[in-house]
């Protein structure tokens, strides 16, 4: 088995992404770019999902769960650039979320690996 530091890196990510949607300022209201985010689901539905998806993969250890998690890391950071892409595609976000689903996509084929 290999080191998990790039499924850590990814797993961070998504959580402390969460945790900082789940503070008590209103994020959506600072930037039209969370206009898209916000009619599909409220700020506090999308940290927690992102807090305990996460968590849960910084502390699980069946691969196949870990795996699961990491597509669906994937899966969230493509909805989020997608949101950010009809929100405002001059956005800086258009540099940085592209990024991480790259993290979750590198954290998934790490997985693949170990478990083959």
């Amino acid at each position: 088995m290999r080191s998990r530091k790039i499924e850590n890196i990814a797993a961070l990510q998504l959580a402390l992404w969460g945790l900082w949607l789940l503070m008590p300022w209103d994020t959506s209201s600072t930037a039209a770019v969370f206009a898209t985010l916000s009619a599909i689901a409220p700020e506090w539905v999308w940290g927690l999902a992102t807090l305990v998806s996460g968590s849960l993969w910084l502390i699980v250890r069946p691969m196949r769960l870990r795996a699961w998690l990491a597509l669906s890391a994937i899966f969230y950071w493509l909805i989020i650039s997608i949101a950010y892409a009809v929100g405002n595609y001059r956005s800086t976000a258009m540099a940085v979320y592209p990024l991480y689903i790259f993290v979750a996509w590198m954290a998934y084929l790490e997985i693949k690996r170990d478990l083959s």
